[in-house]
């Protein structure tokens, strides 16, 4: 009777070890299973670069880009100028792009440059410039005479300093200068009759 239930306890823990040793090959084999699987989830979009550019207008109609060869035509309030008189004329300055940007007064050239000791060299050497800066959300064409306050320099080889104003993307913001010629009282007699055509250079930059 000791010897059959020995044998039983012995059956009995061998049919144990059997199914721990079951349950362990199971483990691996399911471990192994999970370790064989992958899976992968995917994102992408275009990708666009924005793009940043200046129109500007002189008088009330459409803003429009101006290249160097296809410069707006400012419209003088008084022309010509005599000894004692200011003319006054002004530009409006938009950002077209998608992006932000500045926008700054950074020259003035002729379309021909003076000869020595002509009629153009003394009316561009006789004349006071002054300039102003505005930005604002309204577009409106701005009040611009020859008594708005500004930054003067003498003669057409410099150019009035001002700081750059911020310029917001499709329109957001108008920057607006204003600018006043005066032909002084004491200009020389030797710039009668002179003809000049100016170009203000206004220089956008972003980043």
């Amino acid at each position: 009777m000791v010897r059959q239930a020995r044998v039983r306890g012995l059956k009995t823990l061998t049919r144990v070890q059997a199914l721990l040793a079951c349950a362990l090959l199971l483990g691996v084999g399911a471990a192994g299973s999970l370790a064989s699987w992958s899976d992968s989830e995917l994102a992408g979009s275009p990708f666009t670069a924005g793009s940043f550019a200046l129109a500007s207008r002189t008088d009330a109609g459409a803003f429009a880009a101006h290249p160097e060869d296809a410069a707006a035509a400012l419209s003088w309030t008084l022309s010509p100028l005599f000894p004692g008189e200011s003319a006054a004329a002004w530009v409006q300055v938009q950002a077209t792009g998608s992006v932000d940007g500045e926008v700054l007064l950074s020259g003035v050239s002729l379309a021909t440059e003076p000869a020595a000791g002509s009629p153009e060299e003394a009316l561009r050497d006789a004349l006071v410039v002054r300039a102003s800066v505005t930005s604002s959300t309204d577009p409106a064409p701005p009040e611009c005479t020859v008594s708005t306050p500004g930054v003067e320099v003498t003669g057409l080889t410099q150019i009035p300093v001002l700081p750059a104003q911020q310029v917001e993307p499709a329109g957001g913001s108008t920057v607006t200068y204003c600018i006043v010629l005066t032909l002084p009282p004491d200009a020389p007699a030797a710039a009668q009759g002179a003809q000049l055509t100016p170009t203000w250079v206004l220089t956008g930059s972003t980043g």
